[in-house]
């Protein structure tokens, strides 16, 4: 009997031992897995205010490209524009000699 007792308490103590270093042992999963959810949403938020800043900056290029684009039509438009007043300027010379 006492021997059927003194296994009994041994296994007792390791099935409590046992639950305590499972206890432990989830509490450092949860633990990892909340660190881990945490550095997951710093990780968005960083990537989110990169990718706002990118849109951002194409924004800004795509402007700075149009702006080129009318300033070069500008300058365009204002050549043609001296070439056709010097084309009537000479027109009208010639209709006055007629």
């Amino acid at each position: 009997m006492q021997e059927k007792e003194a296994v009994e308490h041994c296994c007792g103590e390791d099935m409590a031992a046992l639950t305590f270093q499972a206890q432990r042992h989830k509490c450092e999963l949860t633990q990892t897995l909340q660190q881990m959810e945490a550095q997951h949403e710093k990780r968005v938020r960083e990537t989110d205010a990169l990718l706002s800043a990118q849109i951002s900056l194409i924004g800004k290029l795509k402007c700075q490209v149009l702006g080129a684009t009318l300033e070069e039509l500008a300058r365009s438009s204002r050549v043609e524009i001296e070439q056709l007043s010097l084309e009537e300027e000479h027109l009208q010379d010639s209709a006055e000699k007629l």
